[in-house]
């Protein structure tokens, strides 16, 4: 009997790969789940418990080390543990280490390979680091690529991708938007007065704490004699160049990361988000919340044409600007009905009912 196994590793995958699990018991797909333990901490939530129950951990946390050396480390155990498991087909999410690893992992194999999400480009070779070199290395050895949107799609044909026997392009929708749908019961409501700030990607990071720190002081000083409050949710990876300088702060609030659940709560009641986050874009699209996208490149240009979302440059003189955009955008009073432009509900079926007719 076939047997897919789904390697992931960090709350992005465990967030978008849940309602996938859903939809692959009702189909009654052959599956289990492997988890790299790439992220500890941020795994505290409901859908990550769930994928943890039903799987295995190898428990190899990142600790910020350099990605190339965690994947290294990674791929040895995540074949051995490919091979115990039996797996006919092996399926990843994203562009984690976690999926690179998976997919190396299934390569050394000879093992069939499924991309969810696959497709996403920036075009720029080096940004973002390390994410836009993992997608075109997955890609590489990807079977069934199954993109997230019709953009995605036309990324992977444009590289002329598929080739070969067997190999081909499915546009599925982003499972976020079926996990999104689980806890959107309730019609939206008007915004508080609040703009959540999260910043973590490596291309901030690596300019030091300096440059981290004008950011941030930046955002405190457009706040001065304002009726808006920021609070800055701080990643792990961000967390101890910022607690010192935030715990003295007037006008920003620290705030850490919470269960997915309680977090779209806050994006969902909030004037607005600023934030270099991928996923977080693609959420507040489906919840109709504008998102400053404080990014050089843009790798999710969907929103951005919608116009739920604005790319604004990530540093002191781009983070004034996202905030003043957002308090524009949100004076114009427009609806916060959300927009379909990442897909539908029906996306985390369209992705399980993709793997079934794959893996028979």
């Amino acid at each position: 009997m076939n047997k897919i196994v789904i390697v992931w590793g960090t709350r992005p995958e465990a967030i978008k790969l849940a309602p996938v699990a859903e939809e692959l018991e009702r189909l009654e797909v052959e599956h289990t789940y492997l988890c790299t333990g790439q992220h500890t901490s941020l795994l505290n939530d409901t859908a990550a418990r769930h994928l943890l129950e039903h799987g295995s951990n190898l428990s190899l946390p990142s600790n910020e080390e350099k990605y190339s050396l965690w994947v290294a480390k990674a791929v040895p155990k995540v074949t051995e543990a490919l091979k115990q498991s039996n797996a006919t087909h092996v399926v990843v999410q994203g562009d984690t280490m976690s999926a690179l690893a998976g997919a190396e992992a299934a390569h050394r194999l000879g093992l069939p390979l499924a991309h969810i999400e696959a497709g996403l480009r920036s075009g720029d070779e080096k940004n973002p680091e390390p994410e836009e070199f993992i997608r075109k290395a997955i890609t590489r050895y990807t079977d069934l690529h199954l993109a997230p949107t019709p953009q995605a799609a036309n990324n992977l044909m444009e590289q002329h991708v598929p080739w070969g026997t067997g190999r081909k392009v499915v546009v599925t929708g982003n499972t976020v938007v079926s996990a999104l749908a689980q806890y959107l019961k309730d019609k939206p409501q008007p915004p508080d007065n609040t703009i959540y700030i999260t910043m973590h990607r490596n291309e901030w990071r690596a300019k030091g704490a300096r440059h981290i720190l004008s950011f941030l002081d930046a955002a405190q000083d457009w706040a001065r004699n304002r009726r808006v409050f920021l609070s800055f949710i701080a990643h792990p990876s961000i967390q101890p160049t910022i607690e010192k300088h935030l715990f003295q702060a007037n006008h920003l609030f620290l705030t850490y990361p919470t269960q997915h659940k309680a977090m779209i709560r806050l994006v969902r009641s909030s004037l607005g988000i600023v934030t270099d986050s991928g996923g977080l874009q693609e959420e507040c699209a489906v919840l109709g919340v504008p998102c400053a996208v404080m990014r050089t490149v843009s790798d999710r240009p969907e929103s951005i044409q919608a116009g739920f979302a604005r790319r604004f440059r990530p540093d002191a003189y781009g983070v004034k600007e996202a905030l003043d955009w957002i308090v524009e955008y949100n004076a114009l009073g427009k609806s916060r009905e959300g927009s379909d432009c990442y897909g539908t509900v029906d996306a985390a079926f369209n992705v399980a009912k993709a793997l079934k007719e794959w893996s028979q």
